[in-house]
């Protein structure tokens, strides 16, 4: 089993503001070293909060 590295509040955060700017996706998926999939699931919570 393969585990995922958790952002900090503050990251997951950042990692909205900076889609809201318009930043690709690829782009935030090196920046955090996470996978497309871990990215949305990430925005797709930020959402419900």
């Amino acid at each position: 089993m393969t585990s995922v590295r958790a952002m900090r509040k503050d990251q997951a955060k950042e990692l909205r503001e900076k889609r809201d700017q318009s930043t690709l996706i690829r782009d935030l998926m090196a920046h955090y070293g996470l996978s497309k999939a871990i990215i949305y699931r990430y925005l797709d919570k930020m959402i419900d909060q």
